[in-house]
């Protein structure tokens, strides 16, 4: 049984893009409700992501939470690199069948010498 969120990944494919958004009072990191892609004018080329739409109203995000982010006078704020560690459950099982998807961001650069 898929939500949503599955379901316009099904459809739309790898056209949408990911956008992630942290929350800085629990520190989980929330995959923002994809949406279907714009379509230039002509040339077939996709313009605006999640981040772009984000800008005008609260942002929802998989898992059902609505933030205001930085851009909307809120304390969210958008991200792309972080541990896989801090991704909110819900928003993973959320994305369904699709959910490797959220683990598809740069990770962090770790010290390797343990100092």
């Amino acid at each position: 049984m898929g939500g949503a969120a599955e379901r316009l990944l099904q459809e739309w494919g790898t056209t949408i893009e990911l956008d992630f958004a942290r929350m800085p009072d629990t520190g989980k990191v929330h995959v923002v409700f994809p949406e279907p892609p714009r379509w230039a004018q002509g040339d077939g080329e996709p313009i605006g992501t999640a981040a772009d739409a984000a800008l005008t109203a609260r942002t929802s995000m998989v898992c059902g939470l609505k933030l205001r982010l930085e851009a909307q006078g809120g304390r969210g704020f958008f991200l792309a690199t972080f541990p896989d560690e801090q991704l909110c459950a819900r928003c993973v099982k959320g994305l369904g069948r699709h959910s490797v998807r959220a683990f598809e961001h740069p990770q962090p650069e770790t010290d390797h010498d343990g100092a």
